[in-house]
């Protein structure tokens, strides 16, 4: 017995009269702006560089991968000493400010919130679309670079259209 309609005017009359939905629904398109401006297009380029083995990829990879093995209760805990605790002293004794928790403060705990989501999930992408960049065909990364493309035009020409299936999918997938 189930009322299609009336489900459907009953939940907009819950974002209406229940303004803690609305800030949900607020937070998650603010959350969901930030993964398509910075996750995305910063995992594109760091999965670029290493995919291209520039000097420290080795070391990117390290900190970019660390959040996947981690364990991710020691990951939060250690995200929290860090923002709630580290970030405050360390503004202290090298500014002489005085500041609360990023986690503390109503005003930063989104943007503590987001960033750390950001920097989790980051590790994940970059997996993907290196593997999808190691699918690009050698003869088509040699031919460009033999008819001058540099740096970005390699990129935006011949691997982002290559990997273009996989980055649907994860947008698709956010």
């Amino acid at each position: 017995n189930i009322v299609w309609f009336e489900n459907i005017g009953r939940v907009l009359q819950d974002f209406v009269k229940e303004p803690r939905l609305y800030y949900g629904l607020k937070n998650s398109l603010l959350y969901f702006v930030c993964f398509l401006v910075f996750g995305v297009t910063l995992s594109l380029f760091f999965s670029y560089y290493i995919f291209k083995k520039f000097p420290f990829a080795n070391t990117f990879k390290i900190f970019l991968f660390l959040p996947q093995v981690i364990s991710s209760i020691i990951m939060v805990l250690i995200y929290r000493f860090a923002v709630s605790n580290l970030i405050p002293t360390l503004m202290n004794k090298l500014f002489g400010m005085e500041m609360q928790g990023l986690l503390d403060n109503g005003n930063t705990v989104l943007g503590a919130v987001i960033f750390y989501n950001l920097w989790v999930g980051f590790g994940s992408n970059i997996l993907l679309y290196v593997g999808a960049m190691n699918n690009v065909s050698e003869s088509c990364l040699e031919a460009a670079k033999i008819d001058g493309a540099g740096f970005f035009r390699e990129f935006f020409f011949i691997v982002f259209p290559q990997i273009f299936a996989t980055f649907t999918t994860l947008i698709l997938m956010a």
